[in-house]
Formats: structure tokens, C-alpha cells, sequence
């Protein structure tokens, strides 16, 4: 069962670093490993159309826009970052209007200023983004680190040779006309750069935009070849995950036997699971005891010390260990001094972790021991009267398998 707690007035810091559902800081670690198995996708590279945005504009930028705005001796180019918050808004409220959907960031906004409209004309412009900072919270900044590990984009951030080479304009519903219409409102949303300027929603070129976002046509299967690749072990994997009615776990036990040749990705990211999943859980369990003396907490915890060693010691031996500073230093951290010959030591052992952890991000403990051992609460986090996870049972982090099974429904 799962409690909620309110903060108290005592520190809401962690908070403001968007880590408020990971206390112990494990997911860079999670994410390394799961990344050894789906290296380009994070948790929130989930809608292939995410991906698609990102080449379109980019395409038109690169390809179409330049030589327009070359034309004329009064037209100035703008710079990429501008033209992309202008064109994703254009493409945002074609798609709101036409389909009355936008899964991409943005949607809260989208759905007010839409609602503003009048004879179908909205606002566009810099004073309009679709979130609090468009450039880093839109599609920009979310997919394009994704699209460039995975060769969509250059080292420079611009659609590689390769996948130029490969993108097929003919399948765009918008046409090279509109396409003039479009860097037409843009160009003049920069000129007006606060004031912003109108866009139709009604007209052909909103039409074209909510058609393009819906179809992709033949490039699909190129922007699938660079996220995916056809017969790799992720696509095998994926297509196996599409149909899976098993937990992720057996699942994952299931790929260690079927593709032998990489069990050790599968083997490592159980290993993972049942060493960060387990001190995650073991947290939560703590947490529903706040007031109460830790002894008792310890006495009720229903955990095995010898599974948790042993899950210890498994996860100090993976094939990898993580590189990167990030993940490798939150490694070194959350397997350092552990301490396990009893429940209570390595109850105490796992708050000294988390107070370790808040303090590398300058804030104070979630959860620790006030003067006499009781448990004190002081920002809210899950609590559980359960285990949700120990060594060889349950399963909490995705490992990027829903990003992974989400951008394949998109592109399938």
C-alpha cells in the first residue's frame, strides 16, 4: 500500500532540481545500464512524432528555408534556434486545430492561447513559447541529444549526410508553396519579435502542417533504421517486449536466455534492478514509519540481509561498471561503506546515502533520525507498508523499455 506525505515548512530545495521522485539519485545509474541495451531514447524521447518534428524543421531549415531567404536582399536569416520555436509552434496549433491533439511538450499552453484565437487566427512569436523555455523544454531541447546519437543529426547538430541522403521531400504533404507561406509568418514573427504575429488556422498551410506531423510515409522506416535499426537485437527485443504479458523482469530473464550472445546486457540490468530497486524500496518502506523509533521500522522491514548482500555483491561484479562522470561517481557512492549485518545497520547506512546525496544538491534530507531515533519526515515521497522490490522479485525503473515501445508504436 502506498502512503502519501505532505511537505513541511522545514525544505523544499530538492524540489526545485526535478528530482523529486528519486531520492537516492539512482537514475543515472539505471539509465547507464539501461542504456547499454537502448543506447539513443531517454524517458522522455517517448513519441516518435518528437523525433519527426525535429528532422522536418530542421530539413525545411537546412534545405528549403536558406535558399528562400537568400532570394532577397532584404531578408535576413535567422538563426536555427529562432526558426525551430516558431516553426514547432506553427506545426503545434496546425496539429491542436486539425486533430485536436499535441502529445509534445507544450500542450497546456497550446490549448490556452488556441482558445484565444479569433476568426482562427493565434499568435505566434518569442513571447508565445510553448513552455517556460521552449528551446530547452520542447522538442528541441528534449530529442534532439536522442537525434544525435543515433546519427539523425551531426556532431555540429544538423541532419547528418547520411540521413539526408535518405529523407524522401516527396513524401511531405507540405508542399514547396506552402512551404514559402510558412517561412513567410516565420520571418515576420521575428521581425515582430514580441509583438508576434498572426497565423490562420483555418487556411491550406495549417492543413499541409497537421498532415505532415500525422504522416510520415516512407520516412518512417528511415527515422526507424537510425533509432531502432531492422534486425538489430533492439529490434528483436522490441518486437518480443510488443507482445510481452509477463513482467518486465521475466521478460528481461527471458531475453538473457534467448539471445545468449548479449546475455550479459539483460544479466547486468537485473543486477541493477535488484540492488538500487530494493534500496529504493527499502526507503519508501521507512517512510511510513515517520515518528516512530527506526528499531521498529527494522524489526518490521521484511528483508533478508543475506539476499541484499548477495545482491551487493553481484552488482559490484557487472560486466561494465558506468562510465561517465555522472554514473560512474553515483555508482561509487551508492556502493560505498554499505553495510549490512543487520537491518537496522543497513537501515542506517541507506539515510546516511540519501543524506549524502541531498546535500551533493545542496538541500537537506528527504527522511533522517531526529534526536531520538525516530524517523522524521521532511519532503514528500512515496511511502510503502510493502516491499515493492527485493533481490529476485518485483520491478520498479523502466530502463527506457517504455520509450523503446512507445517510439516503435509511432513509427509502426
Amino acid at each position: 500500500m502506498i502512503i502519501r506525505f505532505g511537505f513541511t515548512d522545514r525544505d523544499s530545495e530538492l524540489i526545485r532540481e526535478d528530482r523529486s521522485k528519486d531520492p537516492l539519485g539512482l537514475q543515472p545509474v539505471w539509465g547507464y545500464f539501461g542504456r547499454q541495451l537502448i543506447p539513443n531514447l531517454t524517458e522522455q524521447t517517448k513519441h516518435a512524432s518528437g523525433f519527426w518534428i525535429l528532422a522536418c524543421i530542421l530539413y525545411l531549415y537546412e534545405q528549403e528555408y536558406s535558399k528562400w531567404a537568400n532570394d532577397k536582399s532584404d531578408r535576413k536569416t535567422i538563426p536555427v534556434e529562432d526558426f525551430y520555436i516558431l516553426a514547432e509552434q506553427l506545426f503545434a496549433y496546425s496539429s491542436y486545430h486539425h486533430q485536436k491533439k499535441w502529445r509534445l511538450p507544450g500542450s497546456n499552453e497550446l490549448k490556452y492561447h488556441y482558445e484565444q484565437r479569433k476568426n482562427g487566427v493565434v499568435i505566434i512569436g518569442h513571447n508565445r513559447e510553448l513552455v517556460g523555455s521552449q528551446i530547452a523544454g520542447g522538442t528541441w531541447g528534449l530529442y534532439r541529444g536522442a537525434a544525435r546519437r543515433s546519427k539523425i543529426l551531426d556532431d555540429s547538430e544538423r541532419l547528418s549526410a547520411l540521413f539526408l541522403s535518405e529523407f524522401k521531400r516527396d513524401q511531405l504533404p507540405l508542399t514547396p508553396k506552402r512551404a514559402k507561406d510558412l517561412f513567410a509568418i516565420i520571418q515576420a514573427a521575428q521581425e515582430f519579435r514580441y509583438e508576434g504575429w498572426g497565423f490562420n488556422v483555418t487556411d491550406k498551410l495549417s492543413e499541409q502542417l497537421s498532415q505532415t506531423m500525422e504522416h510520415m510515409g516512407s520516412n518512417a522506416e528511415v527515422i526507424y533504421k537510425y533509432l531502432i535499426g531492422q534486425g538489430t537485437l533492439l529490434d528483436k527485443v522490441v518486437r518480443d517486449y510488443k507482445n510481452n504479458t509477463q513482467s518486465d523482469r521475466a521478460f528481461l530473464s527471458n531475453c538473457r536466455q534467448k539471445y545468449s550472445e548479449q546475455a550479459y546486457i539483460f544479466e547486468d540490468i537485473i543486477k541493477c534492478e535488484d540492488y538500487i530497486g530494493t534500496l529504493d524500496s527499502t526507503l519508501q518502506f521507512l517512510y511510513a514509519y515517520a515518528g516512530k523509533p527506526l528499531k521498529t521500522a527494522c524489526n518490521d522491514l521484511p528483508l533478508s540481509t543475506t539476499k541484499i548482500r548477495q545482491a551487493y555483491d553481484q552488482f559490484m561484479r557487472v560486466s561494465k561498471r558506468p562510465s561517465g562522470e555522472t554514473a560512474a561517481e553515483r555508482y561509487d557512492t551508492i556502493t560505498s561503506l554499505f553495510e549490512v549485518d543487520t537491518k537496522e545497520n543497513f537501515a542506517r547506512w541507506l539515510l546516511r546515502l540519501h543524506a549524502k546525496i541531498a546535500e551533493g544538491r545542496e538541500g537537506t534530507p528527504w527522511i533522517e533520525l531526529d534526536d531520538a531515533d525516530r524517523i522524521r519526515v521532511n519532503i514528500e515521497y512515496d511511502a510503502a507498508t510493502e516491499l515493492t522490490v527485493t533481490p529476485g522479485n518485483g520491478w520498479k525503473n523502466k530502463y527506457y523499455m517504455d520509450s523503446l515501445l512507445s517510439v516503435f508504436k509511432g513509427l509502426r
